[in-house]
């Protein structure tokens, strides 16, 4: 196998400052790879405060002009919508190709429209091609379902198929590859998990902004849309607030749908439940600190926890989040041993659990406990640095012998 550092080119429309699981993801990958030696160039999307062109931690962070897109129903009314599929980035990463000796480009996100960008450079300069899948486009909406659905059809024609190694994060994306687009080896790369420290100062400052003394918190962490609705954790709190009264719910995330808010005004859980909006990834660990546990669960297919409620594992909070079917295997998580398992919409059933875990000290702190060992045992961010410098390597070897 091929040695010596890699040049690597992440295209991924989100990015720093942006918050969200796959910015973040490519963030931190870059950040390890980097560190090892290796030469990371980001090409994502400029948004407004950022800069063309930047470096940090050994990154080269190329933002192509972007076209800011409204929020639409179909796409969750997700914030950070971008389009730079234009002739002036074009040109732009061409002059930056022909100037750097690149071995492999890597697309983060396939739902997003720079895998027609990377798909092109690939093509254009004879290079392997990976793809990280992070999520699939899909919706509660059947009409919108359907538009999605045939979307994801010309991804697959765009990068899919020209794609050398299509990653999966967990068995439930590998499916989705597998029945969709009819990849069958696409290996499982899990999402590097790590705690940072907390800061005491910082969840001093939190607890006064949030106005919280001594009462129980309950943290849900994660962009508010259609898939993470928050819907039964809010109809939890009634019965959460019988048994503990002061408990708050503090939402951490870009609101993007309006049926949470008339949820709580309905139930008139103003005083007990706060929408923080959007925080940065730093401030996340106080957050943690601040909190007896961290709870929401995915609407539609998708089960168990995400990135959110895993970095909550590491930091060693109790999570409780949606079941997972029998089918996909997540057997590392185990209910009430290192996470907490319901069923999904169900908020009664949400709630027993939540006042279980507040009604004992004990099974919560060792729920966390099981949890950090977890995420640092199964999760480092060495093992998938490592996992992603093989895979790369691989597909650079196989592309030479194809070349010839």
């Amino acid at each position: 196998m091929t040695t010596g550092a890699i040049q690597i080119c992440m295209f991924s429309n989100l990015f720093p400052p942006i918050v969200s699981g796959s910015s973040t993801f490519t963030w931190e990958l870059s950040k390890r790879l980097a560190a090892e030696g290796h030469k990371i160039t980001v090409v994502t999307a400029r948004i407004d405060g950022t800069t063309a062109y930047e470096e940090k931690d050994g990154i080269s962070v190329h933002r192509l002009s972007a076209v800011h897109l409204p929020r639409l129903s179909l796409a969750h009314n997700f914030k950070w919508l971008t389009f730079t599929y234009m002739p002036q980035n074009l040109r732009r990463i061409d002059a930056l190709f022909r100037k750097t000796p690149f071995d492999i480009i890597h697309q983060q996100n396939h739902v997003f429209d720079t895998i027609l960008s990377s798909a092109r450079f690939s093509t254009k300069y004879d290079l392997p091609l990976v793809l990280t899948v992070h999520t699939w486009a899909q919706h509660p909406n059947p009409l919108f379902d359907r538009i999605l659905t045939v979307l994801d059809g010309i991804a697959r024609r765009v990068v899919f198929e020209k794609a050398g190694a299509v990653v999966s994060p967990d068995p439930v994306v590998q499916k989705y590859v597998r029945v969709r687009h009819r990849i069958m080896d696409s290996p499982v790369i899990p999402y590097g998990i790590e705690a940072s420290p907390s800061d005491e100062k910082h969840v001093s400052d939190l607890k006064k902004s949030f106005h919280v003394g001594d009462e129980k918190i309950i943290l849900s962490l994660g962009h508010v849309h259609g898939l993470r609705d928050r819907l039964d954790l809010i109809g939890a709190m009634p019965y959460v607030l019988q048994q503990f009264p002061s408990t708050r719910l503090i939402i951490v995330g870009e609101v993007q749908i309006q049926q949470p808010l008339e949820l709580v005004k309905k139930l008139a859980l103003e005083k007990s439940i706060v929408f923080a909006g959007p925080m940065p990834h730093s401030q996340i660990p106080s957050l943690f600190a601040l909190s007896a546990l961290e709870a929401h669960t995915f609407n539609g297919p998708y089960p168990g926890p995400g990135i959110a409620s895993m970095e909550a594992m590491a930091a060693g909070l109790p999570v409780v989040t949606g079941e997972i079917d029998a089918e996909y295997d997540f057997s590392h998580f185990r209910n009430w041993e290192n996470v907490v398992m319901v069923p999904k919409q169900r908020p009664r059933a949400m709630a027993e659990a939540i006042i279980r875990l507040l009604s004992d000290d004990d099974l919560r702190h060792r729920i966390g406990v099981n949890a950090k060992r977890l995420m640092a045992d199964r999760f480092s961010w060495d093992a998938v640095a490592e996992a992603y410098v093989d895979l790369y390597r691989r597909a650079i070897e196989l592309r030479q012998r194809v070349q010839g």
